[in-house]
């Protein structure tokens, strides 16, 4: 399959293909899977998935080394399992879709939710991860 292309100027820009993904994330589609506690999560992390893709694409494409993209993956993939908790702890929450509750946890100033047994140098890297989803989101 081809790349897509943009001109700007003389230089061609490739934006970043499936493979590119496949390749960061080969196991995106088991996500929902591996959050779920019982069969109905699935759906709800099946639209978190949705809404992850596009921001992981825009990663590849911000030229961050293969090391950064893989810490934002993983705390990519460690936010959708915390919503997904907070979800089955919080019955109120299945009554909003996943965008509402994502933009509940997430926000540009403090990031994202509290984690488990994390360090504090770990939760400030998962909160900036966080930030930059928020704002990513904020400017589709």
């Amino acid at each position: 399959m081809a790349s897509k292309r943009k001109i700007v100027g003389n230089t061609a820009i490739v934006a970043p293909e499936s493979s590119d993904l496949e390749r960061l994330v080969p196991d995106l589609q088991n996500w929902p899977k591996s959050w779920s506690f019982e069969e109905q999560d699935i759906p709800f992390g099946q639209d978190l998935v949705k809404i992850f893709t596009p921001y992981l694409l825009h990663l590849l494409d911000s030229g961050y080394s293969r090391k950064t993209l893989h810490q934002h993956r993983d705390f990519i993939w460690m936010l959708g399992g915390r919503l997904v908790e907070e979800r089955q702890l919080y019955r109120e929450l299945r009554r909003l879709d996943a965008h509402s509750i994502l933009l509940r946890y997430i926000d540009e100033q403090d990031g994202g939710p509290l984690l488990d047994d994390r360090s504090e140098r770990e939760q400030g890297l998962f909160d900036a991860t966080c930030r930059k989803l928020c704002r990513f989101l904020n400017a589709a």
